[in-house]
């Protein structure tokens, strides 16, 4: 298995997490924030399920990519994609303190992206 196919595991694994552990622990707590303005409150649950969006198109691109009928360059991009994730959510922990190893996407982002990269750069 290529870093390509590891890196389609993880990110199915990250999807799963996202959708069934953060809806619950991460969604519900802010849908039911009193007084939180409803654009505030809607873009959020707009991005969020983006991000289930994406994690969904990443899993299958990663595979695409282990399975070599993938476009050329696909996985470099979504490798990018993955990094670019992964910083954004290092710049937010560093921004709010939180502690990057206990926030899941900077641990699973961080590993999609070098899986993606072992693939890319091999």
């Amino acid at each position: 298995m290529s870093g390509f196919g590891i890196a389609a595991i993880v990110a199915g694994v990250t999807f799963l997490i996202h959708s069934f552990v953060g809806s619950r622990y991460v969604v519900a707590p802010l849908l039911a924030i009193p007084g939180l303005p409803p654009i505030s409150r809607w873009m959020m649950f707009f991005c969020w399920h983006m991000t289930t969006i994406t994690l969904l198109a990443m899993t299958a691109g990663f595979a695409w990519g282990e399975w070599g009928v993938a476009p050329a360059g696909l996985g470099a991009m979504l490798t990018g994609l993955a990094a670019a994730f992964a910083g954004l959510c290092f710049y937010v922990c560093l921004r709010s303190g939180l502690i990057l190893w206990r926030v899941p996407a900077m641990v699973l982002f961080t590993l999609i992206t070098a899986a993606g990269a072992w693939s890319v750069f091999a």
